[in-house]
Formats: structure tokens, sequence, C-alpha cells
């Protein structure tokens, strides 16, 4: 069980510790731990005497040490959230370290740092780590967000294929919050009804084309089908506020990167693939078939190209140009290998 489930397994219990820390550079799941707290451990009717928001930026310690302090009333605990906790002075968190040697056992702290992580050499984290609860949301990295959307659709009862999470990956990156607030739509839309998503249902509901999408467009680039990747670059210009020209070039640069390390490191099979990349056997399978079409030479070239390219969409010499008219010419050139 995830430190983030057995949280909430604490939460629902009332089985709480007389403080949490809470922090990391992801605020998704501090955020609905907070919620969670704010919402499950009083009664509706206990919250006016015994629930207290604060903010870091607002506050000092010696007012979270007095609001912590006070005894529940009418209520089994007293709950003191704040939020923002990163902007407290250090002279504030060395307080909050002293109440804790000797806390009040009515009492719930909670502490919220989000968009950092707090120095986990701290006298806090390691108090926290060692008489209560410490939770550390670290930013999911791109190559995990595939994987992590699939397991949060199942968390919700719905069931997709890797395809239809990549696409959804495409409309939402890695803002966790945008996928929740997806997620919920596409729950309202289904109802009670089983849900079992599809390519075209990601279209419908996210605006994702399933035809013209970034793993489309490099699909297209490395198996040199010049009519399909012009389709799609085409498609971009049209709807250039969803698809900015660095963006796609990043994704393009960023492939070939990819495949010139397994020339680099000689790997022949998807796992090991897989394990470098650091993203899935199926897409690892799939740069590895690209090798064929690539020798390391060409990625050479290519990167370079790419690095070109990134100057010109910058405006180095490149006065008259448009963006996409700047990828036409990269996308020509890459598929037909005009390296000259």
């Amino acid at each position: 069980m995830s430190d983030f489930e057995k949280i909430k397994q604490q939460i629902s219990s009332k089985n709480l510790s007389q403080f949490y820390l809470l922090h990391g550079e992801e605020p998704f799941f501090i955020d609905r731990l907070v919620e969670l707290f704010e919402k499950s451990v009083l009664l509706p009717e206990e919250r006016d005497f015994n629930q207290v928001v604060l903010y870091g930026a607002e506050v000092s310690a010696k007012r979270i040490v007095e609001e912590a302090k006070q005894f529940p009333f009418g209520s089994p605990y007293r709950l003191v959230i704040v939020k923002e906790a990163q902007s407290l002075a250090k002279s504030d968190i060395e307080e909050l370290e002293n109440y804790l040697k000797n806390p009040n056992p009515g009492c719930v702290l909670v502490i919220s740092a989000k968009g950092k992580k707090i120095d986990g050499r701290s006298s806090l984290v390691q108090l926290a780590k060692k008489k209560y609860v410490e939770f550390y949301s670290p930013k999911i990295k791109d190559y995990e967000m595939v994987n992590f959307i699939q397991q949060y659709l199942t968390q919700n009862g719905i069931t997709a294929n890797r395809q239809v999470c990549e696409l959804i990956y495409e409309g939402v990156g890695t803002e966790l919050s945008v996928l929740q607030n997806e997620v919920e739509k596409i729950k309202i839309y289904y109802g009670n009804s089983p849900i079992h998503l599809r390519p075209e249902d990601v279209e419908k509901h996210l605006g994702v084309s399933r035809e013209f999408n970034s793993y489309e467009l490099i699909d297209a680039i490395f198996n040199r089908d010049i009519a399909k990747a012009l389709r799609i670059i085409t498609f971009y210009k049209k709807n250039p506020k969803q698809h900015a020209p660095i963006g796609i070039l990043a994704g393009i640069f960023n492939s070939f990167q990819q495949l010139y390390t397994l020339h680099v490191a000689g790997i022949m099979d998807k796992d090991s693939a897989s394990e470098v990349l650091k993203i899935h056997p199926y897409r690892a399978g799939n740069f590895l078939s690209f090798k064929r079409n690539y020798s390391m030479e060409d990625c050479e070239f290519a990167l370079l190209f790419c690095t070109n390219c990134d100057a010109r969409l910058k405006g180095v010499d490149n006065a008259n140009t448009e963006d996409f008219d700047v990828l036409f010419e990269l996308v020509y050139r890459l598929i037909n290998k005009y390296w000259m």
C-alpha cells in the first residue's frame, strides 16, 4: 500500500497521527489529502469550533502553535491545517519543532507545503518520519504518465488499453488536476454504465485526435511515411493553439535522441530498451524497429537538423519563413534523409 493510500485509510478509520507533514513538487496528491482532512475528519457540526485553516504566508508559528494547543470542544479532535507552509520562515519551523516535542494529544496538525521538497535532512522532516507521518509527493516523470493514467482510470472504474492512455496523455500532459477533471466529466457522461474507453471516445471527450497526435507523427517519420507525416503537420497548422511548433519539434528531437541512445548502447531487445529509455516495452519495441530505417549516423544528422530548426523557430537566420513551414521542411528532409 502506498503512503498516499495509508494516509487515506487513517483518515477514513479516524486512526490519526498528531502531525502530518505533506510536501513535494506534485500538488495533486497533497491537495487531495488536504481535502480529505477538511471533509472527513470532523462532522459538519463539529467544524465551527474545532477546524482551523491557516496560510503560511499570513501567519507565524506562534499563531499555529496557539491554535494547536487548544483542546477540542464537543469533538474527539481539533484539526489545524496550514496551507502554503513553504512560505514559513526558518524560525517558524524551529518553533513548530519545539511544539511537536510535546504536542496536544487532542489536536491533529497538518502542514502542507506544495511545489517544493523540504530538505530531508531537516529536523522537521526527521521528526515527522520518526514519530509522526511524512508524505513526499514527487513530480511524476513524463515516461511514467501513461502507466499512471491507466492505473488512475482503473481506480475510477474505467477500462482502457495503452493506445487510449497515450491519447489521454497527449491531451492532459502531466497536469494531474486536468486528468482528474476529464475523468470526472467522463464518469458523469456515462453515469452508472460500465465504461470502456476507445480512441474515438477520447477524441470526443478530450478533443485529442486519434489520427493526428504526436505518437502518430513520430511513427510516420520513423516509418518514412511522408504523406501521413505531412498530413499531420497540416492538421497542426490549422490548429496552432493546441499544437505549438516548438513542442512538436521537442517531441521529434527527443525521439531521435532515444533512437540514437539505442544505437550507441547496442540494445537489441525491448525489455532492455524499455529500461534504458524509461518507456513502456511496447513503445520500446517500436523504437527497435525504427533502427532499421535510421542508422546511428542518420540520427546524428537528424539531431543536428532539429537543433538548426529550433534556432530558426526562435528567429535565428529566419526572417520570413512561417514556423509550420520550417517544420514542413524539417520533416521532409528527415524522411528523405536530405542531410546536405
